[in-house]
């Protein structure tokens, strides 16, 4: 009898190395195209050289008229438009691989039945792409409309294999090699709570060997997935248990200006994905009980990878802007791992033993002479200002620049803090222009608790300095409480210091730390804050019946129009042009690129997004300013590009984010008399935005300038007037 033959296209990757023998265990004979040179063919096995991408080689391959031939390689539409005749007239039946991120979200299992991205998508950008998602669609529809119909659409989920590994978007090269190395892996907090289905190589290769030349596979098509779903928290947890996988949570604006396929993430990652299987199972015979849990898989497939580790794709470029957001030196990790005999070690120990005393000695003196001479030289001074120095962030720097502004003309000498982070290490053709404005106007001190005593005055605020971001250590999260301060005759005050949300648990203060943070209050001679919850989040920390705080105004609402008008004036950005429409966004989205361009067509399609990322420079802050200044409407997701536009007097919607903290732009827009029907979400329209009542400026303006009145006082009075 012989043996029927089938033609893998490209099948020497993650599902075609576990096809292979399931396969040679039917008893078919089996070919595979692949572009590298070292396989070895075998019995009833033949490995062709060349690339399936190329036409006359795919030709040449496929005049020997296969009985099945599953198609692995990713072609662009437009290609695969070119070939689909010859592939399907050279074999009895073309298994097409597909994928599951054509779907669109879905709340509950995703059956072969459920929405395309392709058909439901309104995101025009989007869909004028040939993204990977859309493309696989495309090529599916190609199939459905051609004469043939020897076709069979297979869809795999998340797929993990001998060394392909994923975490989110995140493969091999990132998750397993940082973890060998000791790094911490980025991640996008949003995520973590996100549905996936991962299923293993060779449960996926078990179901296409079933399709195989099956007269019921015709014409359909297939989830060929497990059906056991996870979070993102609990795969990190089994990576975690297996090669010691650190994750460090940080937002997905913040993860998106890292890694550069959004769509990918935007578009699947950030969907809860539940798959069905009974299509499949039935077709086959296959049951769930005889597929790999994730558990066991995941802990086999490391295994193997791990008794030989070779990473396919390093991933470089990624794994380098993740050094940057982790503030993990290459070389002391490289230096870390490098092995050292024990003798070199006895050696070395031995060397320092004999030069520690006299270090040490010479240390503590020149130390002692640092801090004294540094106390007496605080003392000359008002205080010090500390707060989160994000020179990444406009509205960051533009509270900064306030505070100091206004301390400066009430005649105090401040100094503010340079707090480290990862941004020291991102260089000026980036934060060129936000470096120039901070050094320019607000100056700073390095942070070194030593050398940070004899203040008489130290304040926290503004911004979210209360909020515990992530994974942040606790011991750098009490700075903002002044754990670090000596001296108990000093004063401490916080000025409109934010937690950005409504709860302790939000906020990441964990039940067993709220008696050491309510002990560092108790410490402090003023508190205030930006919002009314964070007066009773203050109140909670120190089990207090009265209120021990007061709600006063975000810096940057101390000056006047005319202030921030003056440093525009006075910069180079001067006598440039601003669109009609200004739109700052922080957490771009689709939705509000359509608003955006709805909006616009009221003000002659004139309009601008203002998105900072990290590929190219920042604009200046007086360009940021002039944005809010010149324009005629505001859009925006930012506390501070809302406190700009009422400032500025322009009608703007502000889009809410509960992640970022939506108590704060509630107490804004409450304080300022100014309906709360302006924080919307991504469904509002253009009409529902225009139909909206026209803000009282007058009101406004009076609320405002009483409430600066009362916040200056505040400060006044908790300083010490002069």
């Amino acid at each position: 009898m012989v043996k029927k033959r089938i033609l893998l296209l490209g099948g020497t990757g993650a599902m075609g190395v576990y096809l292979v023998p399931e396969l040679l265990k039917q008893g078919y004979r089996v070919d595979i195209t692949t572009r590298s040179a070292g396989y070895r063919s075998g019995v009833n096995v033949r490995y062709i050289q060349g690339n399936a991408c190329d036409t006359d080689f795919l030709v040449q391959v496929l005049a020997s008229n296969y009985d099945a031939v599953v198609d692995f390689m990713v072609y662009p539409t437009t290609e695969f438009s070119k070939r689909i005749d010859i592939l399907l007239e050279s074999t009895s039946q073309y298994i097409f691989l597909s994928t599951y991120r054509v779907y669109a979200d879905s709340k509950g299992p995703i059956r072969e039945s459920s929405p395309r991205l392709l058909d439901v998508s309104e995101d025009k950008t989007y869909l004028e792409t040939d993204e990977y998602a859309l493309q696989k669609a495309r090529q599916e529809d190609i199939l459905r409309t051609h004469a043939r119909k020897n076709w069979t659409i297979v869809r795999p989920s998340i797929t993990y294999s001998k060394n392909r590994f994923q975490l989110g978007v995140l493969e091999a090269g990132v998750v397993v090699r940082r973890s060998l190395e000791g790094k911490s892996v980025v991640f996008p907090m949003e995520m973590l709570e996100k549905t996936t289905t991962m299923t293993w190589a060779g449960d996926v290769a078990k179901m296409i060997s079933r399709l195989v030349l099956n007269d019921s596979a015709l014409q359909e098509d297939f989830n060929v997935v497990t059906s056991e779903h996870h979070t993102w928290s609990e795969v990190a947890r089994y990576y975690s248990s297996n090669i010691g996988l650190k994750i460090r949570h940080i937002t997905l604006e913040r993860f998106l200006q890292i890694y550069d396929n959004p769509y990918q993430v935007q578009y699947d990652r950030m969907y809860n994905r539940r798959m069905d299987n009974s299509k499949v199972l039935a077709a086959t015979g296959l049951e769930q009980g005889d597929l790999m849990s994730l558990e066991q898989g995941l802990r086999r497939e490391l295994q193997y990878f791990l008794s030989d580790p070779k990473f396919s794709d390093l991933h470089q470029e990624l794994n380098n802007r993740m050094d940057v957001f982790t503030d993990v030196s290459v070389q002391k990790i490289r230096k870390k791992l490098r092995p050292r005999s024990r003798i070199r070690e006895a050696r070395s120990k031995i060397r320092i033993r004999n030069r520690l005393k006299d270090i040490k000695q010479k240390t503590r003196i020149r130390t002692r002479l640092k801090v004294l001479a540094a106390t007496r030289q605080n003392a000359q001074k008002d205080g010090v200002i500390l707060t989160m120095n994000s020179i990444f962030n406009y509205g960051n720097v533009a509270q900064r620049y306030a505070l100091q502004t206004v301390l400066k003309e009430y005649g105090y000498t401040f100094d503010n803090v340079n707090m480290p982070g990862w941004y020291d290490a991102v260089g000026d053709e980036i934060f060129g222009e936000m470096r120039h404005f901070v050094a320019k106007y607000i100056g700073g001190v390095p942070y070194d608790p030593d050398m940070l005593q004899g203040y008489g005055a130290y304040i926290v605020g503004s911004d979210q300095v209360w909020r515990k971001w992530g994974d942040v250590d606790w011991e750098v999260y009490t700075r903002y409480f002044f754990a670090f301060i000596k001296d108990s005759q000093a004063k401490r005050i916080s000025y409109a210091a934010s937690f950005g949300v409504d709860s302790l648990s939000e906020a990441g203060i964990d039940s067993s730390k709220v008696d050491e943070l309510g002990e560092l209050l108790g410490r402090f001679t003023a508190i205030s804050v930006r919002e009314k919850s964070g007066a009773q989040l203050v109140d909670e920390l120190m089990s207090a019946k009265v209120s021990r705080s007061s709600v006063v105004l975000d810096p940057t609402l101390l000056l006047t129009s005319k202030n921030y008008s003056d440093l525009i004036d006075e910069s180079k950005v001067s006598d440039t042009r601003t669109a009609r429409v200004f739109c700052y966004v922080i957490d771009q989205t689709d939705e509000k690129k359509r608003l955006v361009q709805e909006v616009a067509k009221d003000y002659g399609h004139d309009f601008y997004i203002l998105h900072p990322r990290f590929d190219r420079e920042y604009e200046p802050v007086e360009w940021w300013l002039k944005g809010f200044r010149d324009s005629d409407f505001v859009i925006t997701d930012s506390f501070h590009g809302t406190v700009f536009a009422i400032i500025n007097h322009k009608n703007f919607v502000v889009f809410n984010n509960s992640m970022r903290g939506s108590a704060r732009f509630e107490t804004l827009l409450d304080s300022m008399g100014i309906s709360k029907s302006r924080l919307v979400h991504s469904d509002v329209t253009a009409s529902a935005i225009k139909s909206m009542q026209l803000i009282d400026w007058a009101e406004v303006d009076a609320r405002l300038e009483a409430l600066r009145g009362t916040s200056l006082e505040w400060l006044q009075s908790a300083l010490g007037k002069k």
